[in-house]
């Protein structure tokens, strides 16, 4: 189980902050939050495409 204990408002800050950072602060806070909402949709539907071909591979059981 995850460990850690912030919530999930500090967890978006912390991923648009890193993104700022990484752009040497040359974006706005407003372009970095929506950055870390466009990567955030990227990954769940990384996720669910992912899970979606693990349950295809799944082998049918016949009753």
């Amino acid at each position: 189980m995850n460990k850690d204990k912030r919530t999930a408002e500090e967890i978006f800050n912390n991923l648009a902050s890193t993104i700022r950072s990484s752009h040497d602060q040359e974006i706005s806070e407003e372009e970095s939050r929506k950055l870390a909402r466009n990567f955030i949709r990227f990954c769940q539907r990384f996720i669910e495409i992912r899970l979606r071909i693990d349950e295809e591979k799944e082998p049918t059981t016949k009753d």
